[in-house]
């Protein structure tokens, strides 16, 4: 015969809900799995040497004005920006690179500069691309990161976390320059842009 099987059914009858804030998640409140702390504690071990071994240097703090690098760098160029987008550039040869603001995490400060530091900054492991990209477009590029830049400024004047979600895209530049109007509607506040001494061209393709 076939027997008939009733699927399981249940109900919930209470629940309870709260808010830990990362400042309150303790390891007394969440303890640490013993397994994945033993395995993080060994590669950070094995990872420390290399974390330590000197890079560079620099005679002035590379950052923004405030030590809030998250928001300073969405707000304005700085010269950790250009350092990275610089760095880009010369090693690919490209005329024009960029960085976005959301992939720049850490700032350094003058003195001797570590690969632990360089990976702080920048510890999302991404890979250099070069592009060949026309002057219209990168001039479009212009224009929609200062109307990023704009809707983050007045977020932080307002100072109540109402950042927008693409804020981050907010981009740091190299091997170009730009002047513009604020006063003139999105899209149209670049009226000067410049690739080394020359005029961005826009039928022209460039590689970023």
């Amino acid at each position: 015969g076939v027997a008939a099987v009733a699927e399981a059914s249940y109900m919930v009858v209470s629940k309870t809900a709260s808010l830990t804030t990362v400042a309150a998640a303790s390891d007394d409140l969440i303890p640490a799995d013993p397994t994945v702390a033993a395995l993080t504690a060994a590669i950070e071990a094995r990872e420390e040497p290399i974390r330590q071994q000197v890079v560079g240097n620099t005679p002035v703090k590379l950052g923004g004005p405030t030590d809030n690098i998250w928001q300073d760098v969405r707000l304005g160029e700085l010269n950790l920006g250009r350092a990275l987008s610089d760095s880009y550039r010369f090693a690919t040869g490209a005329d024009i690179a960029a960085e976005n603001a959301g992939g720049i995490r850490a700032q350094i400060p003058a003195g001797q500069i570590s690969k632990g530091q360089v990976i702080d900054v920048l510890p999302f492991g991404n890979y250099l691309v070069t592009k060949a990209v026309s002057g219209a477009d990168i001039k479009k590029m212009l224009e929609t990161s200062i109307e990023i830049g704009i809707n983050n400024q007045i977020a932080n004047n307002k100072n109540d976390n109402s950042w927008p979600g693409n804020s981050g895209s907010y981009l740091q530049w190299s091997g170009i320059t730009a002047a513009y109007d604020l006063t003139k509607p999105a899209g149209q506040r670049v009226y000067s842009a410049k690739v080394g001494a020359a005029d961005l061209d826009p039928n022209r393709l460039y590689t970023i």
